[in-house]
């Protein structure tokens, strides 16, 4: 669920920038997503995008929603 999320919140920011209804200052609105959980069994699915992963290189210190440094 935590990587649908992502593609959904990805996907809605895709939409927000194409209709041009960013905030006045030209930025994304933050969203908080919330899952509504009906099943028998407790939930046990991933909620955090790390927890899909595997971990970075050692010393590397890339992280999920690290800032992108561009080469310049």
């Amino acid at each position: 669920m935590a990587l649908r999320m992502q593609v959904y919140i990805g996907l809605l920011y895709q939409d927000l920038v194409a209709q041009h209804k960013l905030s006045k200052h030209g930025k994304l609105p933050p969203v908080l997503p919330i899952v509504l959980y009906h099943g028998r069994q407790p939930w046990n699915a991933a909620t955090e995008l790390t927890e899909l992963m595997l971990p970075p290189p050692a010393g590397t210190g890339e992280l999920p929603g690290a800032p992108t440094l561009p080469a310049d």
